[in-house]
């Protein structure tokens, strides 16, 4: 038999064989993503936040609403809050509101933003028995409060909101209104023309996205209060994530510091925070203010008591010659006689010449620096007394269970005893070197701090019981004319475990001694922009040589062009990055989407 002859006799009796047939698949349950949503689930997504669309001030003129929703179209997909971008080329105050009239090159719509007043504080009823019964004649006059503009004419602002009607045009209901960098404004018109092409023009009907889940954000407030090195048990060095536009956090002062808390990484601590803070103290930046902990001046966030101490060497009452802090009302929080001396507050220049290094003679003469130091050498020396005793006893224990318990020859010969200087000198040493190798600080050539002579001491922003540092009391006490009184009296006594301890002397500075700076973003954002203006020059040269496009600098090539010279060798890439936010923020540099800079002209 052939084998097509057992093909044809085999197939009929396989056909006999009756199978039961399937059901067919509903079409709904095929693809159930493409079905068109209802108004009611369009609106119940319009009012998310995910729904905010970027969009120019013509695309919000031009939307079409149809009759009977609550929402517009933005050509294939529903809007009602929209996010903007443009320069305030107008500004109308009113009574409870304020109207910008917002530009960003393709119209002008007014954004209306609703200012909340704060409440007048409660003041309690008139006791008076005599109820005065007002005259019709008589009326009352007062003043209206006008709201403060969150922005000025010509600024460049953020603005998210929703599309309102007025009259025969639209306007937005702002809830948000910020100021941004004049770069926002073209990546803003980048990010709506890609929108533009990939997602409101596509043929396809509108689909409702899928949700997509955010985590919770942590609170804000918890992480904010991170423990201080007087709290921690044994805190570490990390690199510096702090913003350069914020006043950097005042540590408490040294004296109130535990014993537990006295090791050379706190103090490695405190000499940076010391570094960061002076220079801002008495020149403050214009990002700084004088309002609470915000400040980097030494002033008491909240009203403290402060000791007042009688004159003894006048008999005769006569009119103080200090000016208490705390009393109301109060037109200045030092004695006038000092302003032109303290408050010269005019704001400086990362490349001005104020900004001057510090010599490690001059940080050894800091009071507060100098007695913490005294105080983590001998915190160390007892921890080390500590632990050899422990470890004696364990050893004469493991001998005593063996036999007799003979004494120990090797516990009575000690190491020589090396002095408290000779250990400060080497703590100070080893910090300014660990300083240096984490790339907090680098060498500074320029104007060095002067030695302050005897009778006076270094000014610290350490916050005290009072919030006003006790060197900050020295300074007042030394440049104040003030017949034998001091301003506080208490402020200036030492510490009690202090007072009979020898007076370590410090020797003389010596001539061309190094001097160190803190490596703030604002401070090398000035080098930074020096980098990219020689790396630019040098792509446009490489580019008319050869003919052929070069691009500019990025943040590798910034990198490894400081890390050429010695003194910027130990910076790592968190520290230009830094550098180019502030750069870019204050609108003197911007990127592109390959990450090139250049500096705005």
């Amino acid at each position: 038999m052939s084998l097509t002859s057992i093909v044809e006799h085999t197939t009929p009796t396989s056909g006999s064989v009756l199978l039961t047939p399937r059901k067919r698949r509903k079409p709904s349950a095929e693809r159930p993503n493409d079905t068109v949503p209802t108004n009611a689930d369009i609106f119940n997504w319009v009012l998310t936040p995910e729904a905010t669309a970027s969009c120019f001030v013509r695309d919000v003129l031009n939307m079409q609403q149809k009759p009977g929703e609550d929402f517009l179209w933005l050509e294939r997909v529903p809007c009602r809050n929209v996010r903007l971008v443009g320069l305030i080329v107008g500004v109308q105050i009113l009574e409870k509101k304020i109207i910008y009239s917002v530009d960003d090159g393709t119209s002008v719509i007014d954004c209306q933003h609703k200012c909340t007043n704060a409440p007048p504080s409660p003041t309690k009823p008139s006791q008076s028995k005599s109820k005065i019964k007002p005259q019709p004649g008589n009326r009352t006059w007062s003043l209206v409060q006008f709201p403060k503009p969150l922005a000025c004419v010509g600024d460049h602002v953020r603005v998210c909101g929703k599309v309102a009607q007025h009259f025969e045009s639209r306007q937005i209901i702002a809830t948000t209104i910020e100021k941004c960098s004049s770069n926002d404004q073209p990546l803003h018109w980048k990010e709506v023309l890609k929108l533009h092409s990939t997602y409101y023009s596509l043929s396809e009907p509108f689909i409702i996205p899928t949700p997509v889940f955010h985590p919770p954000e942590p609170n804000r407030r918890a992480m904010q209060e991170v423990s201080s090195p007087a709290t921690s048990g044994a805190p570490s060095p990390t690199k510096s994530t702090a913003s350069s536009h914020q006043s950097p956090r005042k540590l408490r002062h040294p004296s109130k510091l535990r014993s537990r808390d006295l090791t050379d990484i706190t103090f490695r601590i405190y000499v940076k925070h010391f570094m960061d803070c002076y220079h801002s103290m008495f020149n403050p930046g214009p990002d700084t203010t004088n309002e609470g902990e915000d400040s980097d001046f030494p002033y008491p966030a909240t009203p403290t008591k402060c000791s007042r101490h009688p004159r003894l060497d006048d008999q005769t009452p006569r009119r103080s010659t200090y000016t208490n802090t705390e009393e109301t009302p109060r037109s200045s929080r030092i004695p006038a006689s000092l302003s032109s001396n303290i408050l010269d507050r005019s704001p400086p220049d990362a490349s001005s010449p104020q900004l001057r290094g510090f010599t490690l003679s001059f940080l050894r003469r800091v009071p507060e620096l100098n007695d913490m130091g005294k105080r983590v050498v001998k915190a160390e020396a007892k921890r080390r007394a500590k632990e050899a005793a422990k470890k004696a006893a364990a050893d004469a224990s493991q001998k005593g269970r063996g036999g007799a318990c003979i004494p120990s020859t090797s516990t009575a010969i000690s190491r020589p005893e090396v002095s408290t200087a000779a250990r400060m000198k080497r703590l100070w040493r080893s910090t300014i070197l660990h300083l240096a190798k984490e790339g907090s600080i680098v060498l500074w050539d320029g104007p060095v701090y002067p030695i302050p002579s005897n009778d006076e001491t270094v000014a610290g922003p350490w916050r005290s019981d009072t919030g006003i540092s006790q060197s900050f009391f020295h300074s007042l006490n030394a440049t104040a004319n003030t017949s034998g009184m001091s301003v506080f009296s208490s402020a200036t006594e030492r510490p009690l475990d202090d007072q009979d301890d020898e007076e370590i002397g410090l020797s003389d500075p010596e001539p061309g001694e190094e001097s160190y700076v803190s490596l703030t973003p604002r401070y090398f954002s000035i080098e930074v922009e020096k980098a990219i203006r020689v790396l630019s020059a040098g792509s446009r040269a490489q580019s008319k040589s050869t003919g052929k496009m070069v691009p500019g600098p990025t943040k590798q090539s910034i990198l490894v062009y400081f890390r050429r010279d010695d003194r910027w060798r130990q910076i790592g890439e968190w520290n230009v990055q830094e550098a180019l936010d502030v750069l870019r923020d204050e609108g003197r540099a911007w990127d592109d989407r390959h990450g090139v800079w250049d500096l705005v002209l």
